[in-house]
C-alpha cells in the first residue's frame, strides 16, 4: 500500500473515447479502489494488517502509505493503530533476539544472519574462477539481437540468461505524484518516441497529447517547453538524415551460418548502398557496438553496403561516424563468434565493458603505453562527483564480479584491443579519405 502505487493512476491513450467524452456514471479507477480499500476494512473481523514501504531502498528517505492508509490512520484513535517499523530483510538478526518482540523461525534466514552477523559470508565468490558456459556445444543458432547483447552488455548477458537474476530495482514503481522536472533518461526516452513517432507519420499534435496524457512531460506550460525543445531536437536529426538518404529504407532478412552457428534476425536502415544507425542522444560504445556488428553482418551476407553512418544528435548537435567497407578487415566478425563460442572460464571471457574497453583501446594505440591505457581506462570506470553512471556501478557488473577487481584482468587489456582495435582503425581509415 505504497503512497505512490494506490490508489492507482488512471493511464488512458487519446484514442480511448471512454476517456475522452466522460459521461455521467463511468468508472473512475480511482474511486473504484477507494471503494475496494473501505471493502476490505470492513471485512476485517478482528484485525487489519497493513503493510507498505516506508523508508526508500537507496536513499533511506522516510516513505509514506498510500493517502487512504493516512486517512484511516487519522480517522482511528491511536490506541487502534499499531504502527511496526520491520526490517528491509527477513533474515536481520534481530528477528533472532530473544529480547526482540518480532521473532521468525525460518532456519535458512537465520542461517545467513549468522553467516553475515559472524563474516563468515564476505569472501564468498559468486562465481568460481573456473565457471564456464555450459551449453556452448550445443548452440547452433542465435538471433543477431542476442549476439549483440553478448558485447553490449556481457555481464548481464550471462547472469539473466544462464543464472535467471535480474535486476528488480529497475522497475519502476508507478508514480502517483505531479511531473515537475525531467531528469537525462526521461528527456531521451521521449526523444526516442517522437523521432519513431514521426517516422510512422504521426501528426505533431497527436503525439504531445500522447505523450502529455502518459505523463511523460510535466505538466501546462513546463511540459509544453520539453516537448518542444525535444521535437525540435528530433526534427534536426531527421534533418541530417534526409542529407544523407539516397533512397527509400529497407530492411534484409538475414541467414548467415559462420564457425558452425548460426546467426538470424532483421537488420533496417538500409538505403540503397548505405547503412544509416541513429541515435537522439550522445553516441555511445553501445551504440557503436550494435552499429558496427550490424555492418559487419551484412558484408559477410554479401549484401552491398558501401558505408555506414552513424548519426547521432546530443547537446552539441548533430554527430556524424561514417565507416567505408573497404576499410574492414573482413576476418573480424570471424573473430568475434570464435570469441563468442569460446570455452573458456567466464572472468576471463567476459573482462570486457563496453565504454571503459573502448577507453583503455583507444588511449593504448595513441601511446603504446599499458599503464597509461588502464589509467585512463580506470578514470571511465570508478564514479566521481559528478559522474555515478558508470560502468562499475552497474548492478550486472556488481554482481558478477564482486570482490573481484576486472581491470587488473590479464584479459581486460586484451579484449579491449581485441575488439576495439579493428573498430578504431577502420573508423580512423575512413575519415582519413
Amino acid at each position: 500500500m505504497n503512497e505512490e502505487e494506490f490508489p492507482r493512476k488512471s493511464i488512458r491513450p487519446d484514442f480511448d473515447l471512454i476517456y475522452a467524452h466522460p459521461q455521467p456514471g463511468d468508472r473512475i479507477q480511482k474511486e473504484d479502489d477507494c471503494f475496494l480499500f473501505l471493502e476490505t476494512v470492513q471485512a476485517a473481523q478482528d484485525k487489519l494488517y497493513i503493510s507498505y514501504l516506508g523508508q526508500d531502498q537507496k536513499t533511506d528517505v522516510e516513505r509514506m502509505p498510500s493517502t487512504l492508509v493516512q486517512q484511516l490512520m487519522e480517522a482511528l484513535p491511536e490506541n487502534r493503530v499499531n504502527n511496526t517499523k520491520h526490517s528491509l530483510h527477513a533474515f536481520n538478526r534481530k528477528y533472532y533476539d530473544k529480547e526482540n518482540k518480532y521473532q521468525s523461525f525460518s532456519i535458512v534466514h537465520k542461517q545467513v544472519a549468522d553467516h553475515i552477523h559472524n563474516g563468515e559470508i564476505s569472501n564468498i565468490q559468486f562465481i568460481e574462477d573456473s565457471f564456464t558456459q555450459p551449453d556452448l556445444q550445443q548452440l547452433d543458432k542465435i538471433t543477431i539481437n542476442d549476439f549483440i547483447d553478448f558485447f553490449e552488455e556481457p555481464s548481464k548477458y550471462l547472469v539473466r540468461n544462464y543464472l535467471n537474476i535480474h535486476d528488480f530495482n529497475t522497475q519502476k514503481e508507478i508514480r502517483d505524484r505531479e511531473s515537475f522536472d525531467m531528469d537525462g533518461l526521461q528527456s531521451y526516452k521521449l526523444s526516442n518516441f517522437i523521432f519513431e513517432k514521426l517516422s510512422e507519420g504521426y501528426p505533431k499534435e497527436q503525439i504531445y497529447s500522447y505523450s502529455e496524457t502518459n505523463g511523460w512531460i510535466p505538466d501546462k506550460l513546463k511540459g509544453e517547453k520539453v516537448f518542444k525543445s525535444n521535437f525540435e531536437a528530433v526534427q534536426e536529426l531527421r534533418s541530417a538524415i534526409r542529407e544523407v538518404s539516397v533512397d527509400e529504407s529497407r530492411s534484409e532478412q538475414i541467414n548467415l551460418t559462420m564457425n558452425t552457428l548460426n546467426l538470424v534476425g532483421s537488420i533496417s536502415g538500409i538505403q540503397g548502398d548505405i547503412f544509416i544507425s541513429t541515435r537522439v542522444g550522445k553516441r555511445k560504445a553501445v551504440s557503436e557496438i550494435e552499429h558496427w556488428i550490424r555492418h559487419l553482418i551484412l558484408l559477410k551476407s554479401r549484401i552491398e553496403i558501401e558505408r555506414s553512418i552513424f548519426i547521432s544528435k546530443d547537446k552539441g548537435g548533430i554527430s556524424t561516424m561514417t565507416i567505408l567497407s573497404s576499410e574492414i578487415d573482413m576476418d573480424v566478425l570471424n573473430d568475434y563468434i570464435d570469441w563468442f563460442l569460446e570455452e573458456t572460464p567466464v572472468f576471463q571471457k567476459f573482462a570486457f565493458f563496453p565504454e571503459t574497453s573502448k577507453t583503455y583501446a583507444e588511449a593504448f594505440i595513441k601511446k603504446m603505453d599499458h599503464d597509461y591505457a588502464l589509467s585512463k581506462a580506470r578514470s571511465e570506470w570508478e564514479p566521481s562527483f559528478n559522474r555515478t553512471f558508470v560502468e562499475s556501478n552497474d548492478y550486472y557488473n556488481r554482481l558478477l564480479w564482486r570482490e573481484k577487481d576486472p581491470l587488473t584482468e590479464e584479459m581486460f587489456s586484451k579484449n579491449a584491443l581485441r575488439f576495439w582495435r579493428p573498430f578504431l582503425k577502420a573508423v580512423e581509415a575512413s575519415n582519413d579519405q
